[in-house]
């Protein structure tokens, strides 16, 4: 499958910085309404993420996601595995398209359909041709939540559930019907969601389980399961956080710069770390630093997130 662990690591100066800190956080100075988000205008202060720095320390990799800005809006998305989005949008700010390039070579070319204000449909174009290699098709809640997306050109199904609060509380993917991955989260460091900062597409099309960051919800979580499926269809999870042992490291706005997380079992340690632009307090990394990545084994549309299958 194509994939989704984008996530963050930070320098040692951050890390020791964030195991002293309170696992309280700070109540937020302002709330994003959901209209101000479906409507392109999140009210983050203008601090706008460019990396997100994903550690896994069960097997000390890193995944890095780049995300940089034209005129406040998303111009480009650099995904961890090694494809670049560029977007294009129309008067009212709307995404209209994007060109998916791997170095020089454009592989597609994705035009969004709407139905009124929300994209109902990614067509996923080889290159520059009419020759259409994958259709996603979007679905909603009355109150604007994503519930689904599924391909069934190439199968998969994304599934999400939402806590009161308009948070993701699980993400479910399914390939040729039978479940492949899953992800429950818990919220109680009350850190706003860095996601908020990315003004532009409404869903995170670069990914399987595209509602995920990119949906309404406003906090950052505090505790992730992920859970995948062995060929009988029974649960194995690859960890759990415990919510009880995360620490936080504050950037502006009540945004996280660096989130520590311990597993329930065992001595792993996990980071999610983040830089802005347009913003004042930590950053997690001044620079890009030297990492291990782990790439996609196989050929997918994106990367579902927490794991490469």
């Amino acid at each position: 499958m194509k994939t989704v662990l984008n996530r963050l690591s930070i320098f040692l100066l951050l890390a020791v910085f964030a195991l002293g800190c309170k696992k309280e956080s700070p109540l937020r100075e302002t709330e994003t309404t959901k209209d101000e988000i479906v409507a392109g205008k999140a009210a983050a202060g203008n601090c706008r993420m460019t990396m997100y720095d994903y550690y896994n320390g069960d097997e000390d990799y890193h995944n890095l996601d780049y995300y940089t800005y034209k005129n406040g809006l998303l111009a480009e998305c650099s995904p961890y595995y090694g494809w670049k989005f560029t977007m294009e949008y129309d008067q009212k700010n709307k995404i209209k398209s994007s060109k998916v390039y791997e170095g020089d070579v454009l592989l597609y070319t994705i035009v969004f359909e709407y139905k009124k204000d929300k994209v109902v449909k990614e067509v996923w174009y080889l290159g520059n041709t009419s020759t259409v290699d994958d259709e996603v098709f979007i679905q909603y809640t009355n109150q604007g939540s994503i519930t689904s997306s599924e391909s069934f050109i190439y199968g998969y199904r994304a599934e999400y559930t939402y806590t009161d609060n308009g948070s993701i509380e699980s993400w479910l993917i399914l390939d040729g019907g039978l479940p492949a991955l899953r992800a429950d989260y818990k919220y109680t460091g009350n850190f706003r969601n860095p996601y908020l900062g990315i003004v532009g597409p409404d869903h995170a099309f670069w990914f399987t389980n595209s509602a995920f960051g990119r949906g309404i919800g406003q906090e950052w979580y505090s505790s992730e399961k992920i859970t995948t499926y062995d060929p009988s269809g029974n649960p194995v999870v690859l960890y759990d956080l415990d919510p009880t042992k995360t620490s936080w490291v504050a950037a502006d706005k009540h945004f996280p710069a660096m989130v520590n997380y311990s597993p329930m079992k065992g001595s792993s340690v996990f980071y999610t770390g983040f830089t802005y632009e347009n913003c004042n307090g930590p950053q997690a990394a001044s620079s890009k630093p030297v990492l291990k990545q782990r790439k996609p084994v196989n050929k997918i549309h994106r990367i579902l997130h927490g794991y490469n299958k």
